[in-house]
């Protein structure tokens, strides 16, 4: 696995090439789900099907999803935790309970899982500027463009800047979406950082922090045209031990009561 360092500073922005992820995009673009039923909708107009749903984890079971998630799983997450976090404080979840609690309570290491969503974004749909949440600590992006819209500048993810002077004012750690009320000068002080391509060439990444603004705007799209991508993030893990375990065993018994 190759990754290329973009931008180092106020916020590192990095691509991923893998070769065994090359290999799968194109089943992963036909098989990108496109029943619109199967997204639930927020307040800025992203359709997006979430991890711990049972639609995801349907998704999931597929060869394509599944075999992209073991990939990240146990190879791209360690190699992304070791360039980016090297200190070594961080250990991947297990579905074994046995190896959370030796990393946990014996290592002392802080458990980190990753999550899958996938996101549909429709004509006048956007992404208003933010941080990310609290309990991340890398978000990746993989894009699904059709034909044309590959390399379009206008359908990536914009990071933003701002000059030493300004920069303490936004240090934003804790995630407050931008509004009007809580930043009315955002956009007269944030400088454009730099702007992903909306590419299939690589999967591309930021490691979380207090001033990883990004957003994307309002998107221009044709009647029934889309901006698709597979969001993946690497998150602190805080629930049980066992939970991992349980969650598995618990939704395939759902799945196969539903007969999926």
């Amino acid at each position: 696995m190759e990754i290329r360092p973009i931008i180092h500073k106020p916020i590192s922005i990095f691509m991923i090439i893998n070769k065994e992820i090359k290999k799968l995009y194109l089943e992963l673009y036909e098989q990108f789900p496109r029943d619109l039923d199967l997204f639930v909708t927020d307040q800025h107009g992203k359709l997006r099907i979430e991890n711990a749903s049972r639609q995801m984890a349907s998704i999931m079971r597929k060869k394509p999803w599944k075999k992209l998630q073991n990939v990240f799983d146990q190879k791209i997450i360690n190699q992304l935790l070791s360039k980016f976090i090297p200190d070594g404080r961080y250990a991947a979840v297990s579905v074994n309970p046995l190896l959370n609690i030796k990393n946990k309570y014996l290592k002392r290491k802080i458990l980190v899982t990753t999550s899958y969503e996938f996101s549909t974004l429709l004509n006048g749909a956007q992404l208003v500027p933010h941080t990310d949440s609290t309990n991340k600590i890398i978000t990746l992006m993989m894009y699904f463009p059709t034909t044309e819209q590959e390399g379009r500048d206008d359908l990536g993810t914009v990071f933003h800047k701002f000059s030493d002077d300004k920069k303490d004012q936004y240090e934003n750690f804790n995630n407050q979406h931008y509004s009007a009320n809580y930043y009315p000068d955002f956009y007269n002080d944030a400088e454009d950082l730099y702007r992903i391509p909306f590419s299939s060439e690589g999967i591309y990444g930021f490691v979380k922090g207090s001033h990883s603004w990004h957003s994307l705007p309002i998107v221009k799209l044709d009647e029934g045209e889309f901006r698709r991508s597979l969001n993946i993030n690497v998150y602190l893990f805080k629930r049980s031990v066992l939970s991992p375990l349980y969650f598995r065993s618990l939704m395939r018994l759902k799945l196969l009561i539903l007969g999926v």
